[in-house]
């Protein structure tokens, strides 16, 4: 066997340990992401979703690519083991994996704006 030394790099997660414990983040997964759903240029947003909208109220909205919105969602949820704060706003989109209307699409893109 051979020691590597500390563990920096596993699966996307880039892991840092110090005397006060362990920490997680994803910082080239973030803007691998944003790259990759064309979303690095775009202004931040301050909150992932905003209140009073009700993603179940679609509308006539029209109907958007199955393959690329479950790739947002599927890569939003890995996101989400070190963003906490993307939980909520996550799984709301993730629960309407089987409409992917216009609104949920521009849900799961504001997402992509607060990252």
């Amino acid at each position: 066997m051979t020691d590597l030394g500390l563990l920096r790099q596993f699966l996307g997660l880039e892991i840092e340990q110090n005397g006060k414990g362990i920490m997680l983040s994803q910082p080239q997964y973030d803007s691998d992401l944003l790259k990759k759903f064309n979303m690095a240029e775009f202004k931040a947003s301050k909150s992932p979703f905003l209140s009073g909208i009700k993603l179940h109220e679609f509308g006539n909205s029209p109907m958007v690519d199955i393959t690329l919105y479950r790739k947002l969602v599927g890569r939003l949820l890995y996101l989400t083991h070190t963003r906490l704060d993307l939980s909520y706003a996550v799984s709301a989109v993730e629960r309407h994996m089987h409409q992917k209307h216009e609104l949920h699409w521009k849900a799961a893109k504001r997402i992509l704006q607060y990252v």
